[in-house]
């Protein structure tokens, strides 16, 4: 990983660093919007009002939260990602039709394993500690 950095560190300087974040900063308004509605529209298949649910109810929501939420990040992390290995690519928008060109529609959800592996936990974590 050190010789990653010092790499990117030597081809592109501290630009390299924060190259494409703005699409994951210009998506988090929706992805968390995602994540609320998707918890939201769970709390329906349990009977009860929503404050009445248990912590498995509660948890079940928020992961399902946390899986819609991953239809969006994923697709901007991995425009992020194309951002900061190809030096080539410029702005999100070209990597954008980079990728789908390349790789197709599919080629922006690459790595949505590891997204949901990460943000199906960390939401749940989440809701859970913004509900208790």
């Amino acid at each position: 990983m050190s010789t990653c950095a010092k790499d990117l560190f030597a081809e592109q300087g501290l630009k390299g660093f924060i190259r494409g974040l703005s699409t994951p900063a210009t998506l988090a308004t929706p992805v968390t919007s995602l994540a609320f509605t998707g918890k939201t529209l769970a709390a329906v298949l349990f009977p009860g009002e929503i404050e009445r649910k248990n912590y498995g109810q509660v948890a079940t929501c928020a992961a399902f939260g946390g899986l819609l939420a991953t239809l969006v990040s994923c697709p901007g992390e991995r425009i992020k990602c194309v951002l900061q290995v190809n030096s080539q690519i410029n702005r999100p928008r070209d990597a954008f039709f980079f990728l789908t060109r390349t790789y197709g529609f599919a080629g922006l959800y690459k790595g949505w394993t590891f997204t949901a592996l990460r943000d199906v936990p960390g939401y749940t974590a989440f809701f859970l500690s913004y509900r208790y």
